[in-house]
């Protein structure tokens, strides 16, 4: 499901993207919370300080933090296995057989192209939700946020060499040069 949704949001991206695509799952909360720290943080205060410039009102510190709200309490429901009981389906896919027209009714979620059903459920929501007109702007927005997303995970990697040297190499550098 996943990586559907991050397909269709290339293939189709919003108007107002303000971020390349992607969905990292990662199982460790504290390994979440440091690599978030540079592309959600970091980003959100970068922008925040070119609206002020602008004039404009900061916002995305605020966004940023309903975000993590949202995830917060969803989180609960995405990691945690859940039971469902299915016997009245079960009981409509057998009586739905039974008829003779039931090749028109689909009710095995399995037969489903979720690929398509993402793409479809999107479009609605750019169509009927957020009210956005089908352009090709978008895509070439996307393009920009594709190269500056690699450029800045690029940035990431190196920040992170210099400091796993800082930590690792410099102390006994000191030392032996101080001999």
């Amino acid at each position: 499901m996943r990586d559907a949704v991050v397909k269709c949001s290339i293939e189709t991206p919003l108007n107002d993207t303000l971020w390349y695509p992607g969905c990292p799952m990662i199982a460790n909360r504290y390994v979440y919370n440091v690599r978030s720290i540079i592309p959600h943080v970091f980003r959100a205060f970068v922008i925040d300080i070119f609206l002020r410039l602008r004039g404009s009102k900061p916002i995305m510190m605020k966004l940023l933090q309903t975000g993590n709200k949202l995830f917060t309490a969803a989180a609960y429901f995405a990691l945690h296995e859940w039971t469902f009981q299915r016997d009245n389906c079960s009981d409509l896919v057998r009586k739905v057989k039974m008829l003779k027209d039931s090749d028109m009714v689909k009710l095995d979620l399995r037969d489903l192209d979720w690929e398509k059903y993402v793409a479809i459920n999107l479009m609605g929501i750019r169509k009927f939700i957020l009210k956005e007109d089908f352009n090709s702007t978008a895509q070439q927005r996307l393009s920009r946020l594709y190269w500056i997303h690699q450029i800045t995970k690029i940035f990431g990697i190196m920040i992170s060499l210099l400091m796993i040297y800082c930590i690792v190499y410099l102390p006994f550098a000191n030392y032996f040069f101080c001999l």
